[in-house]
């Protein structure tokens, strides 16, 4: 088991390991003044604990600090903790965890651990940890292995004791120097073993030893003074067992010891003032044997012990003791630390981690009403004296302005003027200062304040039934709800003046309803809360209305009203099992208000205004303050399992106090102490995980700038968190990968981001959050994260693709020029070749014309004119019109035969079809060779543009048949798709040569053939074997015909 103390004071290792229980309930505690004008008084304040902190790890704490960044570390038996309000992390080290943990806020920002097994050194930065240990062959080691505190100088020097001498650590060698008691020397310190040390204002340091007293180290001179007791001067220290020490605003030395209480030590004259435990003066300290101390930020003294805690005002020597009640075994407080916010933690193993916020409004808590095991307060009033009513279980408590019990009522069998029965379950203050008195027996009681005397008024004849509610409105008459009974009016001396639904129609229509409360409105009606909803009764003409929160709803809960209570302006404001309503009386329709909360399981039960008409409403488990301004809820930050009382009752008092009550005890407060948590809370990155596991990384991630990670750790996800520890369960947060969201994601309390499948590339992420008041800090943090791609898409991977890429398109570019060049060289060659062959055709038609049709022209005009001269000779007139008729006819055929060679007339009279059949069986008729064809109808497929180019292509290829194939046989089929037009030739001849087929080597007439088919957008193709046999296949799309 790990002993344990605060930071400057130790606590003696007891060979006899002490057993430390558990605390039951923890109560509150006092403060004192200081001086009015400087602080006010702290009253009765409770221990807070951090909700979202694990209870097995707050048992097991020893010692707590708070880094620069905000950070809670936690000293345990199991190693070092790193608390963010969300998550604990765990350290671990070798052996025994500290006992005293102290931060040094230095360039390197080191946590040091005093453990059982030498100093340990954190680094925050890389996480890890170096141990320095005691080395009997070593001088320069630590003196021993069993560290007990450690001191860091205003001059930057660190000292350590252990339980073996005093050390002075050099930073720059990580060596040690001893220093250790010699018993033939006086110089030296005064003994070995040391609890704790501490440097004073002045630059002494001062050592607190077992058993040799104290010393004072004069640093710069190395020489040592001591103190020790003397038993016959008072004015010694009282103890040589010294544990802790601290000093006070006006240099006075406050030492703590093991046996015989508390010193205050004047460092003028060095006369020690002794404070001890003393039964009849409450005064002094609580036991003399103190285990922890502190200074606060007020100056205020904290002592710490296995009875409670006591606060010491050091300007008038008293101290406050409050104890931890309810404890079978004493329990001890190990450590009493104070973080650089001035918030207090108390660290007690075995019950856990509490902390007191002094910056905090203050409340008072009141669980030590009477000793009982289970004590619930079930209603609060106060009496026209200002003293406070308690109805309990166990009968009434009256306590004065000052918690402190006065009076306790019950009842007693053999008197006849004390409360018929101990269980009380309301309370009711009328007009003329009686106290009204329900008991769950169903009796009701008066108490006469004069006569200070109960009467009994009224036995309902029902036992245990939860639904007693009593009222007194504006005449005086006391209205009594009873469950599932009639409705009942007394005057003020307790005699029945009416009865309600005791009439069979009446009852009929309130069975199963019981009355929960009741609330008179400014015009003197009544209303009634009740299991079945809410209802309105007209005292005047005794006509009811009925009105429910959620009609619509099916659920009989959902309409269970408990209370009601009109404001000033007239409005109803109605507590139900599931929220807050506003009841407009003018247009009867009810204002929900819901507050979201797992934690609100029980809906609802009360509500209250305060003096100055602030509206605030509880469930069991929290109290909440509502803005009627805003509509809106806030926290008032009361956990019933963190203070251990429900709140199932309330209560204002005359004086503005407010009171709430349940199992336990009550809380009290001025709503006035109710202030916003307006601390901006610091956001940090706290882990980065890939896989939902912890990501391996240089640093800590929050000491970095850059996570970088592969395109494989494709899930990843970060936790983050605002690091005020008020309450974190409402811290919340929001979130952004820049480059991924468009926008905040706003996700509550969630303190996790979670991502998948991103693509490689550079993202910021971004993160900001609230305290638990929604106070944000909008800065927040980020970091740069970098998603590295997979090698094919890498930046060196990229560029040998762009050049690779660049040279395939540089050589595909010169390829394709290099065709270009050859087709256009091809098209220049073929249409210097299309025009030579068409100059020779015009040549050749212009032969003709001049030999054929010039020449017969020219006889037929010489005959004429012959045939002219000699008219009288009619035979050779006639013969010269027959030459002359014959040549004429010549003539024309050879004109006909000329315009058909340029476009046949077959075409425009026959189609397509025809004309090339016809083209067919001339071929047949003037050659040797056998024309077979086999032809499909494609009349009016294309233009008449299209029809002649395919006919020359045919005509082309019959010419070259005829002339160049010295074929017997040729085959020409014309088929008709739905796509294109298909011809093929082929012959039995002697084929072609290869050189003939190569393109850029056809002749003209092959040439010319390719060239129409491209202007078509057909193929060509020829399959030619020498000595063998040609085929030509040919194909025009449709298409064409566009």
């Amino acid at each position: 088991m790990l002993t344990i103390n605060s930071i400057v004071g130790f606590e003696q290792f007891n060979k006899k390991n002490r057993i430390v229980s558990s605390l039951i309930v923890l109560a509150a505690f006092y403060a004192f003044f200081i001086t009015e004008d400087v602080f006010s008084q702290i009253s009765a304040t409770n221990l807070e604990k951090i909700k979202t902190l694990d209870e097995s790890i707050s048992e097991r704490i020893t010692t707590v600090i708070k880094d620069k960044d905000g950070f809670l570390w936690f000293g345990t038996d199991l190693g070092l903790y790193r608390f963010d309000g969300n998550s604990l992390k765990l350290f671990k080290t070798e052996g025994s965890t500290s006992n005293v943990l102290k931060n040094i806020y230095d360039e390197n920002n080191y946590i040091w651990l005093c453990c059982f097994n030498g100093l340990k050194r954190f680094d925050k930065r890389i996480e890890q940890f170096k141990t320095f240990r005691f080395d009997p062959g070593d001088s320069s080691s630590i003196s021993y292995d069993n560290v007990s505190s450690i001191c860091f100088t205003k001059s930057k020097e660190i000292w350590v004791a252990t339980y073996n001498g005093l050390n002075k650590f050099d930073k720059a060698t990580e060596k040690f120097t001893r220093f250790k008691n010699d018993p033939k020397d006086s110089a030296t310190i005064g003994g070995n073993f040391i609890n704790s040390i501490y440097e004073d204002e002045d630059g002494y340091l001062w050592i607190a030893t077992f058993g040799s007293g104290l010393d004072r180290f004069d640093i710069k001179n190395n020489k040592f003074k001591h103190y020790k007791l003397n038993p016959k001067d008072s004015n010694s220290i009282s103890s040589n067992d010294v544990r802790g020490i601290v000093e006070d605003s006006n240099g006075y030395l406050w030492i703590t010891t093991g046996d015989r209480g508390i010193n205050k030590f004047d460092k003028s004259s060095e006369k020690f003032s002794r404070y001890q435990y003393d039964s009849l003066d409450k005064s002094k300290p609580s036991t003399n044997n103190i285990t922890a101390v502190a200074k606060d930020k007020n100056g205020m003294i904290w002592f710490g012990s296995y009875v409670g805690l006591s606060i010491l005002d050091p300007t008038q020597g008293k101290f406050q003791n409050f104890e931890y009640f309810k404890v079978d075994e004493k329990i001890n407080t190990r450590n009493i630390c104070i973080d650089n916010e001035g918030v207090l933690w108390i660290c007690t193993p075995g019950f856990g981690l509490r902390y007191y916020n002094q910056n905090k409004w203050k409340y008072e808590i009141y669980n030590h009403i009477i000793k009982k095991d289970t004590i619930t307060v079930n209603v609060i009033c106060n009496n026209s004296d200002g003293s406070i009513w308690l109805g309990t279980n166990y009968g009434i408590d009256v306590l004065n302005n000052n918690n402190q019990l006065i009076k306790h009522y019950e009842h007693r069998p053999n008197e006849p003027f004390s409360l018929s029965d101990n269980s009380i379950l309301n309370l009711y203050r009328d007009r003329n200062n009686c106290i009204w008195i329900i008991t769950r027996s169903g009796t009701l009681d008066k108490f006469e304040t004069e006569a200070e005397k109960f009467v009994n008024v009224f036995n309902f004849g029902k036992k245990g039934q939860p639904w007693y509610s009593i009222y007194q409105d504006s005449k005086e008459n006391v209205w009594l709800g009873v469950y599932r009974d009639t409705l009942r009016v007394f005057d003020k001396n307790g005699i029945i003046k009416k009865r309600y639904f005791n009439e069979e129609s009446e009852y009929e229509r309130f069975d199963k309803i019981s009355i929960a409360g009741f609330c008179e409105d400014h015009n003197g009606n009544m209303w009634l809360s009740t299991t079945r909803g809410f209802a309105k009764l007209d005292t005047l003409n005794a006509k009811w209305e009925f009105y429910k929160v959620k009609p619509e709803s099916q659920y009989t809960v959902d309409n269970i009203v408990r209370v009601i209570k009109q404001d000033e302006q007239g409005y109803l404001w109605i507590v139900s099992m599931v929220g807050l309503h506003r009841f407009n009386t003018s247009s009867k329709v009810p204002d929900n208000y819901y507050y979201n909360d797992n934690s609100i399981v029980t809906g609802f039960v009360g509500i209250l205004f305060d003096r100055k008409g602030n509206l605030f409403v509880n469930s069991s488990q929290k109290i909440l303050k509502f803005d009627t301004a805003t509509e809106m809820f806030t926290d008032c930050n009361f956990d019933s399992k963190t203070i251990g009382i429900t709140f199932v009752s309330n209560f204002v008092s005359d004086d503005g106090k407010v009171f709430y009550g349940g199992e336990n005890g009550y809380i009290s407060f001025y709503p006035d102490s109710l202030s916003r948590n307006e601390n901006v809370p610091k956001i940090v990155i706290s882990d980065f995980k890939i896989f939902n596991k912890e990501a391996k990384l240089e640093n800590a991630v929050n000491y970095i700038e850059q996570i970088t990670i592969s395109y494989k750790e494709n899930f990843f996800s970060f936790d983050f968190a605002a690091l005020d520890y008020t309450n974190p369960e409402r811290n919340e947060y929001a979130y952004k990968l820049e480059g991924v969201d468009k926008d905040w994601n706003y996700v509550g309390n969630i303190h996790t981001a979670s991502y998948t499948d991103i693509s490689p590339g550079e993202y910021v992420f971004r993160v900001k959050g609230s305290n638990n008041d929604g106070v944000w800090n909008e800065e927040g943090t980020s970091i740069l994260l970098k998603i590295t791609p997979p090698w094919w898409l890498s930046l060196w991977f990229k560029s040998c693709a762009a050049v690779f890429f660049l040279s395939i398109l540089g050589f595909s570019v010169k390829k394709r020029i290099d065709k270009i060049k050859r087709e256009k060289k091809l098209q220049e060659d073929f249409t210097k070749q299309l025009i030579e062959s068409q100059e020779n055709e015009r040549k050749r038609v212009a032969a003709e014309l001049h030999d054929s049709l010039g020449q017969d022209l020219l006889i037929i005009k010489n005959k004429a004119l012959i045939s002219l001269k000699k008219t009288n000779d009619l035979e050779k007139f006639k013969q010269q019109m027959k030459e002359i008729s014959d040549l004429t006819s010549s003539t024309i055929d050879d004109v006909r035969e000329i315009s058909y060679n340029l476009r046949p007339y077959e075409l425009d009279k026959l189609g397509l079809t025809r004309t090339i059949s016809s083209l067919i069986e001339r071929a047949n008729k003037s050659t040797s060779i056998v024309f077979v064809s086999e032809i499909d109808n494609i009349d009016n497929v294309f233009s008449p543009e299209i029809e002649i180019n395919i006919y020359r292509i045919i005509q082309e290829c019959l010419n070259n048949i005829i002339k160049h194939s010295n074929a017997s046989e040729s085959f020409l089929q014309i088929k008709k798709s739905a796509a294109e037009i298909s011809i093929m030739f082929s012959d039995n001849g002697i084929g072609l040569d290869n050189e003939k087929v190569i393109p850029g080597k056809k002749g003209i007439g092959l040439m010319g053939i390719q060239e129409r088919i491209r202007l078509l957008g057909g193929t060509f193709e020829i399959r030619a074997e020498r000595g063998k046999r040609t085929e030509v296949s040919l194909t025009v799309p449709l298409k064409s015909v566009h």
